[in-house]
């Protein structure tokens, strides 16, 4: 019988190697193969696969209890963290599977991608740095280093490290996105650069990290750095009041950029969840600062 186990398991293996979750969802359908880890392991990530973030994390827990001091446990329910917007808990699952398997370099790629996408981007450069000394033949763990070096702003260094993963794999999809969109980067942001970036998307449909790179480059989420020393002046200066102005320049700011997106990056904006959010909280604050600007105004005049 075990035997019979193993050999569902395998089949399943290989069906999901070849994109077919499906398949490989209903061989591992089978009363005896609940209680099996490796089957449920890969449940989860079949689920993931098929855009199902909701059991795959209910199968994530359910291999947690069974297989608690596994290291793999914990990777796969920080992959379902990670598919429901939720990076911290992505990244307290990723540090405990790295408590169990400390010297284990997919373990450590994994903590460095959680805590590069939460912002701590010195402590995953310093993964990385440990990962690159075990694996340095690995495409992927360039990739990963470009991608810290893009969100620390060192376009040149970021651009090396994709050569160099494509140097070890040329078809290295996720290297030649990166690698796009560094170049956009160090262009300037313009239109012929977002344009690029939107020609890699149509032709890399399914990559997310294509959509993340546009909208970085195309919607940024930071400031600019002038806007950013102009609030901290008229703080200074006016103190309290600032709070409305800055509500009020960073709505106006958010809504101009969103004006000047094309059609098809609005709909992209849109559906990410991030960017929907910072539209949300951007309409809020102005909304707010607009109104208590407007009582402020007529509590003076009919004072």
């Amino acid at each position: 019988m075990a035997e019979f186990d193993d050999q569902r398991v395998r089949r399943a293996r290989q069906l999901a190697d070849i994109g077919r979750h499906d398949e490989a969802l209903a061989v591992l359908a089978v009363p005896g193969l609940q209680e099996n880890p490796e089957a449920v392991r890969l449940q989860v990530f079949s689920l993931l696969a098929l855009d199902r973030p909701v059991p795959a994390h209910d199968q994530a827990n359910r291999l947690i209890a069974m297989d608690p001091d596994n290291a793999a446990s914990f990777i796969a329910r920080s992959y379902t963290w990670e598919a429901q917007n939720r990076q911290w808990e992505s990244l307290a699952d990723a540090r405990r599977a790295t408590e169990l398997a400390p010297h284990s370099p997919f373990v450590r790629s994994r903590l460095a991608t959680c805590l590069a996408r939460s912002g701590q981007l010195d402590e995953a450069h310093e993964q990385v740095g440990w990962v690159l000394s075990h694996e340095p033949e690995n495409s992927d763990n360039w990739v990963l280093l470009g991608r810290v070096y893009y969100h620390l702003n060192r376009f040149p260094e970021a651009e090396e490290a994709l050569l160099e993963a494509l140097r070890l794999n040329a078809e290295n999809n996720e290297a030649k996105v990166m690698l796009a969109g560094v170049h956009a980067e160090m262009g300037g942001r313009t239109s012929d650069s977002i344009a690029s970036l939107i020609t890699v998307l149509k032709d890399n449909p399914g990559q997310n990290a294509v959509r993340e790179m546009l909208l970085d480059v195309a919607f940024p989420a930071k400031l600019p750095r002038e806007v950013v020393l102009i609030l901290f002046a008229c703080a200074f200066i006016l103190g309290a009041p600032v709070l409305v102005l800055a509500a009020l320049v960073y709505g106006t700011i958010i809504a101009f950029r969103y004006r000047a997106l094309s059609p098809e990056l609005k709909a992209l904006a849109k559906n990410d969840p991030s960017t929907r959010r910072r539209l949300r909280i951007a309409i809020g604050l102005w909304i707010a600062a607009a109104t208590a600007t407007i009582g402020f105004g007529l509590y003076l005049l009919l004072r």
